[in-house]
């Protein structure tokens, strides 16, 4: 599984400080397609709400970022710092109306209909949360090391399906087909040897 440079605990960041520009531009040079994708993510979400190609919101929210403009503190991390960049422009461009924040949105979208156990509200939430990660694990070793599957089901997981899944991915529709039946008879086969879970 591949280990994402931003995701480091909070813990081990020292807190009111921020990241150079200098340093910064070397955590985003660090990151992993899954990174890439979590930032992609919040572009595309955001272009829907102020009219302005996720691409560009991307881009701005990079320039601001490494230029100065904006600081992200070192105890935040760094997709979740561009995330909320990204939410910023698009409001300056959308006004005051389009003002969301970043992680209450994209829970919400997480807890829609996409056949996956809301585990955001558990009766035991360290012991859920410690099964959730494990079973996650479990589940994201079935791939095999293959990142485009382990991108396609984090996508899948977060509520994103279809042509908008396709799109972060880049991938052509044939591949994209194949990839998401690959990893359906993958969850499939693990559903089956594993009947406790779900």
């Amino acid at each position: 599984m591949t280990t994402s440079v931003t995701e480091e605990s909070t813990e081990d960041r020292p807190a009111g400080e921020t990241y150079s520009p200098d340093e910064l531009r070397a955590l985003i040079a660090a990151f992993t397609p899954l990174d890439w994708l979590r930032v992609r993510k919040a572009a595309m979400y955001f272009s829907k709400r102020c009219r302005v190609e996720w691409s560009e919101l991307q881009n701005e929210a990079l320039v601001r970022s490494l230029d100065g403009r904006r600081n992200c503190p070192r105890d935040v991390a760094v997709t979740t710092f561009l995330g909320n960049v990204i939410r910023s422009i698009a409001s300056e461009v959308h006004g005051a109306d389009g003002h969301v924040h970043l992680s209450e949105e994209l829970e919400a979208q997480q807890s829609g209909p996409s056949g996956l156990t809301d585990l955001t509200k558990p009766a035991d939430p360290a012991a859920s949360t410690m099964d959730a990660q494990k079973i996650l694990a479990e589940v994201i070793s079935v791939f095999d090391g293959d990142v485009t599957s382990e991108m396609l089901f984090e996508g899948m997981i977060d509520g994103i399906e279809g042509q908008e899944l396709r799109e972060l991915l880049e991938l052509p529709q044939k591949d994209f087909d194949s990839k998401r039946r690959l990893v359906r008879r993958r969850l499939n086969n693990y559903a089956e040897r594993n009947p406790h879970v779900g």
